[in-house]
Order: structure tokens, then sequence, then C-alpha cells
């Protein structure tokens, strides 16, 4: 990751807004799985006043903001012009995750898909806690490092090399997901206690080598659905799952 450049990639018009469209990409349905999840643990434990930080373009305002107190915080002003096309009753606020300029607090702090982008994730977690009721929650998704999909990239790509194939990283410089022993010991630092993860997508993750091709195509792995519920339940094999759902709590 390049720690210089990124805010003011994410900031900048026409950069992560014409990619990040989540209901559009191929990883649609682990998205749609996601807000699922999401969706139900806050009605669950009644949370009325919601914060989503690197808000994107809207999807859990779209499913959360409705008799809510819900603010949308993004570092792109596009992502936010966008949100407002939606006409949600949500507040919508310009900001950086790492320096969140807010006082108030809040009983959720939502972070989904962007702590692997902060050149300073620590940071953002400090800010987070900080705005964070003292009987809230934070929830976040991230991704893994460790992952089947990306074992796999590393393993073609490795044979790439050696049968003289160049390939050029997509996304280094904007990007760097962590393990769960990294996640975890930043939760430690910041004195917040992990109280549940959840984990998501092992084989119904499509998976593309460094070039931008296909190993195992969206068509393909719906196939693997109805095995991805199971292996997610068995320890050990679901640490090489896509995605990680951590909810934290004050300690």
């Amino acid at each position: 990751m390049n720690k210089k450049i990124i805010k003011k990639y994410f900031s900048k018009p026409n950069t992560v807004y014409s990619w990040w469209d989540p209901h559009n990409s191929d990883k649609k349905e682990i998205y749609l799985r996601q807000e699922k999840i999401i969706k139900k643990i806050v009605e669950t434990k009644n949370l009325k006043k919601i914060i989503d930080i690197s808000s994107g373009r809207g999807r859990y305002a779209a499913i959360l903001s409705e008799g809510r107190d819900y603010t949308c915080f993004d570092i792109s002003q596009q992502m936010l012009n966008h949100i407002k096309k939606l006409n949600l009753k949500v507040k919508l606020i310009k900001g950086d995750a790492e320096r969140i300029h807010l006082k108030e607090k809040f009983d959720l702090v939502l972070c989904s898909e962007a702590l692997v982008h902060y050149p300073h994730p620590e940071k953002a977690l400090k800010e987070m806690k900080r705005i964070l009721n003292k009987n809230g929650i934070i929830i976040l998704t991230v991704d893994n490092k460790l992952c089947l999909g990306k074992i796999i990239r590393i393993f073609t790509n490795f044979m790439n090399k050696i049968y003289g194939k160049e390939i050029k990283p997509l996304g280094n410089e904007i990007y760097q997901p962590y393990t769960d022993k990294e996640y975890n010991k930043m939760f430690r630092n910041q004195n917040l206690k992990r109280d549940k993860t959840i984990r998501l997508s092992i084989l119904t993750t499509p998976i593309k080598n460094m070039k931008g091709n296909y190993i195992l195509s969206p068509n393909l792995i719906k196939n693997f659905l109805f095995v991805d519920y199971l292996l997610e339940k068995i320890p050990i094999i679901n640490k090489l799952s896509t995605y990680f759902i951590y909810i934290l709590k004050h300690e």
C-alpha cells in the first residue's frame, strides 16, 4: 500500500466511484449475504443511532436508515452525492475515517469493506471507539489475507512466473488485507473486545489472477454455495473464509 497517495485517490472524482459498486460486481451474492446478516443484527439489538464510515454508494443506508438516525460518512464527495440522489433520510458528512470530526456518540459504528484501504487502520479504530456509545457495537467487514482464493491466486501467479509470464499486481497501492491474528492485535491495541466473528465465503468467491483473468468464474462457484454454508461453520477450515464480519465492543 502506498500510504502517501491513498487518501487523495479515494477523495478524487471518478476513481473508486468508477469501480466500487457491490450490487453490480462479481461478488454480489456475498455482499448481499453481508447485508442480510448486518440487518438482522441491527434489528435484533434495536440499534437506533448509526454512523456508516466509508459509506460508499449507500448500500447499507438503503436497508437500515428507515426509522433510524443514520449518518453516512465518506471521504468521497462523489459517493455522498450518489447517496443524496437515493432520497433517503440520512445525514451526509464528508470526512476522513482516521480523523472523525464528530463529538456525538452512536449505537452502531459500521465500517464495511474499508479498513483494508486505510493507511493507518488503528487510527480509524481509535476514532470509531471514541464515537461509540458505552453499550454500542462496532461492525466491521474486512478481507482475509489468508483466504483460500488468495492462496490459490498466489500459487497460480507463482506458476506464471516460472513460465516467464509477466505479472502485474492489481490494486496493491490502495489495498492491504490482514490476517485474523493481525486484526485481533489491532483490536486489543485499541482496547476493543471482539464479541463475535462471522466468517463468509470459502468456495463461493470468484477468483482472479493478477492479470484479472478468472481462475474460478462467478457462474462456476454458484454450484458450491450449499457446501460453503457447511464449511463456514467448521473451525480451522473457516479460517480460509474470504471475509470476516467482526462485532466489537468496549472492553
